[in-house]
Protein backbone atom coordinates (compact mmCIF):
# COMPACT_ATOMS: atom_id res chain seq x y z
CA UNK A 1 0.00 0.00 0.00
CA UNK A 2 1.30 3.40 -0.94
CA UNK A 3 0.57 6.37 1.29
CA UNK A 4 0.74 9.71 -0.48
CA UNK A 5 -0.92 12.07 2.00
CA UNK A 6 -1.01 12.16 5.79
CA UNK A 7 -3.64 14.28 7.55
CA UNK A 8 -2.85 13.92 11.24
CA UNK A 9 -3.91 15.82 14.33
CA UNK A 10 -1.90 18.14 16.60
CA UNK A 11 -0.64 15.29 18.76
CA UNK A 12 1.76 14.38 15.95
CA UNK A 13 3.33 17.83 15.82
CA UNK A 14 7.08 17.28 15.83
CA UNK A 15 9.98 18.28 13.60
CA UNK A 16 11.00 14.59 13.51
CA UNK A 17 7.54 13.54 12.30
CA UNK A 18 7.56 16.22 9.58
CA UNK A 19 11.04 15.25 8.44
CA UNK A 20 10.34 11.51 8.48
CA UNK A 21 7.25 12.00 6.33
CA UNK A 22 9.15 14.24 3.91
CA UNK A 23 12.03 11.74 3.75
CA UNK A 24 9.49 9.06 2.77
CA UNK A 25 8.11 11.29 0.00
CA UNK A 26 4.76 11.68 1.74
CA UNK A 27 2.83 14.94 1.63
CA UNK A 28 1.61 15.99 5.07
CA UNK A 29 -0.84 18.53 6.45
CA UNK A 30 -1.19 18.98 10.20
CA UNK A 31 -2.62 21.67 12.43
CA UNK A 32 0.13 23.56 14.20
CA UNK A 33 0.18 24.47 17.85
CA UNK A 34 0.31 28.26 18.15
CA UNK A 35 3.64 29.29 19.56
CA UNK A 36 5.34 32.68 19.57
CA UNK A 37 6.20 32.81 15.83
CA UNK A 38 2.64 31.84 14.81
CA UNK A 39 1.04 34.20 17.33
CA UNK A 40 3.17 37.10 16.08
CA UNK A 41 2.31 36.33 12.45
CA UNK A 42 -1.43 36.10 13.27
CA UNK A 43 -1.28 39.48 15.04
CA UNK A 44 0.43 40.96 11.97
CA UNK A 45 -2.29 39.46 9.73
CA UNK A 46 -5.00 40.96 11.95
CA UNK A 47 -3.28 44.36 11.81
CA UNK A 48 -3.13 44.18 7.97
CA UNK A 49 -6.72 42.86 7.66
CA UNK A 50 -5.70 39.53 6.14
CA UNK A 51 -7.73 36.41 6.86
CA UNK A 52 -5.60 33.86 4.94
CA UNK A 53 -1.85 33.71 4.37
CA UNK A 54 0.93 31.32 3.40
CA UNK A 55 4.33 31.63 5.04
CA UNK A 56 7.41 29.79 3.80
CA UNK A 57 9.50 28.03 6.42
CA UNK A 58 12.14 25.33 6.80
CA UNK A 59 12.00 22.23 8.97
CA UNK A 60 15.39 21.29 10.40
CA UNK A 61 15.49 17.95 12.20
CA UNK A 62 17.99 15.29 13.12
CA UNK A 63 17.47 13.38 9.86
CA UNK A 64 17.56 16.29 7.42
CA UNK A 65 15.71 19.43 6.49
CA UNK A 66 13.11 20.51 3.96
CA UNK A 67 11.08 23.51 2.88
CA UNK A 68 7.53 23.71 4.15
CA UNK A 69 4.62 26.12 4.31
CA UNK A 70 2.66 27.37 7.29
CA UNK A 71 -0.93 28.05 6.25
CA UNK A 72 -2.90 30.58 8.23
CA UNK A 73 -6.63 30.17 7.58
CA UNK A 74 -9.84 31.23 9.32
CA UNK A 75 -11.18 28.65 11.76
CA UNK A 76 -14.82 27.80 12.41
CA UNK A 77 -15.04 30.30 15.25
CA UNK A 78 -13.42 33.10 13.26
CA UNK A 79 -9.97 32.83 14.80
CA UNK A 80 -6.94 32.14 12.60
CA UNK A 81 -5.59 28.60 12.66
CA UNK A 82 -2.10 27.63 11.52
CA UNK A 83 -1.37 24.42 9.60
CA UNK A 84 1.95 23.05 8.36
CA UNK A 85 2.57 21.18 5.12
CA UNK A 86 5.39 20.21 2.80
CA UNK A 87 3.12 20.77 -0.22
CA UNK A 88 4.31 23.68 -2.38
CA UNK A 89 1.41 26.04 -1.70
CA UNK A 90 1.85 29.73 -2.52
CA UNK A 91 -1.71 30.94 -3.03
CA UNK A 92 -4.08 31.69 -0.08
CA UNK A 93 -7.03 30.21 -2.04
CA UNK A 94 -5.09 27.00 -2.48
CA UNK A 95 -4.34 27.04 1.27
CA UNK A 96 -8.04 27.22 2.07
CA UNK A 97 -8.73 24.32 -0.32
CA UNK A 98 -6.13 22.15 1.45
CA UNK A 99 -7.54 22.95 4.88
CA UNK A 100 -11.07 22.09 3.68
CA UNK A 101 -9.61 18.77 2.58
CA UNK A 102 -8.20 18.36 6.08
CA UNK A 103 -11.60 19.13 7.62
CA UNK A 104 -13.13 16.29 5.59
CA UNK A 105 -10.99 13.82 7.54
CA UNK A 106 -13.26 14.29 10.56
CA UNK A 107 -16.09 12.66 8.62
CA UNK A 108 -13.92 9.57 8.26
CA UNK A 109 -13.27 9.45 12.00
CA UNK A 110 -16.94 10.00 12.84
CA UNK A 111 -18.03 7.29 10.41
CA UNK A 112 -15.43 4.85 11.74
CA UNK A 113 -16.65 5.57 15.27
CA UNK A 114 -20.21 4.65 14.26
CA UNK A 115 -18.94 1.40 12.69
CA UNK A 116 -17.06 0.57 15.87
CA UNK A 117 -19.88 1.49 18.28
CA UNK A 118 -22.90 0.17 16.40
CA UNK A 119 -21.80 -2.70 14.15
CA UNK A 120 -18.48 -4.16 15.29
CA UNK A 121 -18.93 -7.34 17.32
CA UNK A 122 -16.97 -7.36 20.54
CA UNK A 123 -14.54 -10.22 21.00
CA UNK A 124 -11.55 -11.12 23.08
CA UNK A 125 -10.42 -13.69 20.54
CA UNK A 126 -6.81 -13.58 19.36
CA UNK A 127 -7.81 -15.26 16.09
CA UNK A 128 -7.06 -12.60 13.47
CA UNK A 129 -9.26 -14.34 10.91
CA UNK A 130 -12.28 -14.00 13.19
CA UNK A 131 -11.44 -10.41 14.05
CA UNK A 132 -11.06 -9.57 10.33
CA UNK A 133 -14.42 -11.26 9.62
CA UNK A 134 -16.11 -9.17 12.33
CA UNK A 135 -14.55 -6.00 10.96
CA UNK A 136 -15.56 -6.72 7.34
CA UNK A 137 -19.07 -7.65 8.51
CA UNK A 138 -19.28 -4.37 10.44
CA UNK A 139 -18.27 -2.41 7.34
CA UNK A 140 -20.87 -4.26 5.27
CA UNK A 141 -23.53 -3.47 7.89
CA UNK A 142 -22.46 0.16 7.89
CA UNK A 143 -22.81 0.29 4.09
CA UNK A 144 -26.25 -1.33 4.34
CA UNK A 145 -27.23 1.32 6.88
CA UNK A 146 -26.02 4.19 4.68
CA UNK A 147 -27.75 2.71 1.61
CA UNK A 148 -30.98 2.22 3.59
CA UNK A 149 -30.81 5.83 4.77
CA UNK A 150 -30.32 7.11 1.21
CA UNK A 151 -33.21 5.01 -0.09
CA UNK A 152 -35.50 6.14 2.74
CA UNK A 153 -34.62 9.80 2.18
CA UNK A 154 -35.25 9.54 -1.55
CA UNK A 155 -38.53 7.72 -0.97
CA UNK A 156 -39.82 10.05 1.75
CA UNK A 157 -38.55 13.50 0.74
CA UNK A 158 -37.25 13.00 -2.82
CA UNK A 159 -34.03 14.78 -1.91
CA UNK A 160 -30.71 13.66 -0.50
CA UNK A 161 -29.46 15.71 2.39
CA UNK A 162 -26.77 15.49 5.00
CA UNK A 163 -29.51 15.77 7.60
CA UNK A 164 -29.55 13.18 10.38
CA UNK A 165 -30.36 9.67 9.18
CA UNK A 166 -33.98 8.60 8.96
CA UNK A 167 -33.04 5.28 10.55
CA UNK A 168 -30.25 5.35 13.15
CA UNK A 169 -27.40 2.87 13.07
CA UNK A 170 -28.58 1.41 16.37
CA UNK A 171 -32.11 0.89 15.04
CA UNK A 172 -30.79 -0.95 11.98
CA UNK A 173 -28.45 -3.08 14.13
CA UNK A 174 -31.37 -3.99 16.43
CA UNK A 175 -33.59 -4.85 13.45
CA UNK A 176 -30.91 -7.11 11.91
CA UNK A 177 -30.22 -8.80 15.27
CA UNK A 178 -33.93 -9.54 15.79
CA UNK A 179 -34.26 -11.02 12.29
CA UNK A 180 -31.08 -13.08 12.58
CA UNK A 181 -32.32 -14.62 15.86
CA UNK A 182 -35.65 -15.75 14.38
CA UNK A 183 -34.04 -18.38 12.21
CA UNK A 184 -35.74 -20.20 9.31
CA UNK A 185 -39.45 -20.85 9.19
Amino acid sequence: MSIDLVLADRSFESLEVYQTLDNLGVTYLLPKVEREPETTYIEQMDHEGQDTAVEQATVRARHGSHDCRVLFVPGRTGDTQPFITNERINDPDQAQWWVKRYAARWWIEAEYRSIKQEFLARTSSNDHTLRLYYFVFAILMYNVWRLTDVLLKVTVSRELTTAPPVLTAGELADWVAIHLQLGPG
